[in-house]
C-alpha cells in the first residue's frame, strides 16, 4: 500500500505488478517488466518510487508518476536463487533485500536507493536452515533485521560509510 493509503500494489507469479485503487478495489493498471514471478514490493518514503523483487533474480526501481521501470539494481542475488523480501530504511537511504540459495544459504544485501550494492551483510550458510522471510530496518535506520522460516532472526548494525557489521548472532524463536 502507498504511504497515503490511496493505492495498493500487488506482485504476481504471472510476472506482473498490479496497481489497485484502495477505496474501491478497482484495477488501475498492470505493469510488465519482470521475466518471472514478482515476490516482494516496497514503496519509497516519498511515494514517488517503488521497488520490486522477482524470481528472475532482479530488483527493479519503478517511477510511480509515469509508471515505468527506471532501472534494475546492480549487485543482484546471483549467488542465491532470487530475492524474496525487501525493505526500505525509514530515512530513505537504503534498500535491503533477502534471498535464499539452493542449498539453504541466506544472503542479505544492502543497496543505496540510487542502486549501488553497498554490502552483502550476511551469508548465513551455517546458522540457518530456513528460507529468508523478511528484512526490516529499525526506526532510526541504524540497524537491519533479517528473519528466516526456521525461527531465527539476525540483527545488523549499520554504520554510514562502513559495511554493515553483525551486532548480534542468531536468536532462536525471537519475534
Amino acid at each position: 500500500m502507498t504511504n497515503n493509503g490511496s493505492l495498493i500494489l500487488s506482485g504476481a507469479y504471472d510476472k506482473t505488478i498490479r496497481v489497485w485503487q484502495a477505496s474501491n478495489g478497482r484495477l488501475l493498471r498492470t505493469l510488465n517488466g519482470h521475466r518471472s514471478g514478482v515476490r516482494a514490493l516496497t514503496v519509497a518514503v516519498d511515494g514517488n518510487r517503488f521497488y520490486s523483487a522477482s524470481s528472475d533474480n532482479t530488483i527493479r526501481v519503478w517511477d510511480m508518476r509515469r509508471w515505468v521501470c527506471l532501472r534494475a539494481l546492480s549487485g543482484r542475488h546471483a549467488d542465491t536463487t532470487w530475492p524474496s523480501c525487501l525493505a526500505l530504511s525509514p530515512d530513505g537511504a537504503f534498500l535491503a533485500s533477502g534471498s535464499t540459495g539452493p542449498f539453504g544459504q541466506a544472503t542479505v544485501k544492502v543497496f543505496s536507493t540510487q542502486g549501488e550494492c553497498l554490502a552483502t551483510c550476511a551469508h548465513l550458510e551455517m546458522e540457518t536452515r530456513g528460507d529468508m522471510t523478511g528484512v526490516a530496518f529499525a526506526a532510526d535506520s541504524g540497524a537491519l533485521f533479517s528473519a528466516a522460516s526456521d525461527g531465527t532472526v539476525a540483527a545488523w548494525r549499520l554504520i554510514r560509510n562502513l559495511a554493515p557489521k553483525a551486532k548480534h548472532g542468531f536468536m532462536k524463536g525471537f519475534m
